[in-house]
């Protein structure tokens, strides 16, 4: 019998723990935020926003905790990581609010803001825990996507400073130890790492499938939307672990490319 296939099975993605596929779940969510979805990825879409909403909130359920957490207690710390992103997310807006041409500053505002703030301040009322998984998934983002020079770029520095600053203090309050998922963790997130991974084969084939050759505008939504596996793959590449993983070994690797006529 011939080799058959299934939904994301042409898809074979970098080399991941459940971390890094929160991250890059993450990205993808971002980019499309920001990129309107085609038609035929918008369930998978959803789907994929769903699973890494339940990623999420088991990697903050499974942090590891300190013996006994050292420093200022997490309600201390919380108002001023509150503050710190509140002003970031008021000093972007006032710069993405000037569309003059004078202001050439907005394309690299836009990038922080909708890794950030593009669904607003929400996760600012989750508990402590998520709140800290929520904002670690997005320095992570911002981490792959260079966003410091951004921030350099606007002269704000000082921003991104500060919530770095103060998010290590929060973790610090609330026990936890390490980034880094354990074995033991890994093992326990795995239903839902795979589950996210699944989903984000069968959206970027989706997101490719939907390409016409004599329609340039596809490729260039192609490109934006998943510009996050591009980048992703290429820092992995540079690292040197950018394999298939073993739930993968079946799939075959593509190319985010359009399709030739």
């Amino acid at each position: 019998m011939g080799k058959t296939y299934s939904p994301g099975s042409l898809v074979a993605l970098p080399r991941t723990n459940a971390l890094e596929a929160q991250a890059l779940a993450i990205s993808l969510v971002t980019a499309a935020l920001a990129t309107p979805v085609p038609s035929i990825a918008s369930r998978s879409f959803e789907r994929l926003q769903t699973q890494t909403t339940a990623l999420s909130g088991a990697i903050a359920g499974l942090v590891t905790p300190k013996a006994e957490p050292t420093g200022p207690l997490p309600h201390v710390v919380d108002p001023s990581l509150d503050r710190s992103l509140s002003y970031t997310r008021q000093w972007l807006e006032a710069i993405l609010a000037l569309d003059e041409p004078e202001n050439t500053l907005r394309d690299a505002a836009k990038r922080i803001y909708d890794v950030f703030f593009a669904d607003g301040l929400t996760y600012l009322n989750f508990p402590y825990l998520r709140q800290w998984s929520t904002i670690h998934a997005r320095l992570t983002v911002a981490d792959e996507l260079d966003l410091d020079a951004a921030f350099t770029e606007l002269n704000g520095t000082c921003f991104i400073a500060s919530i770095r600053r103060l998010h290590k203090l929060y973790g610090d309050a609330l026990g936890i130890t390490d980034a880094r998922v354990t074995v033991d963790v890994e093992a326990k997130l795995r239903p839902f790492a795979d589950a996210t991974r699944k989903e984000m084969r069968v959206y970027i084939e989706k997101v490719v499938a939907s390409v016409e050759p004599d329609e340039p505008a596809t490729a260039d939504a192609m490109t934006a939307l998943l510009q996050p596996l591009a980048d992703f793959t290429a820092k992995s590449t540079a690292r040197g672990d950018a394999q298939p993983m073993e739930s993968d070994s079946q799939a075959m690797e593509t190319d985010l490319e359009p399709p030739a006529e």
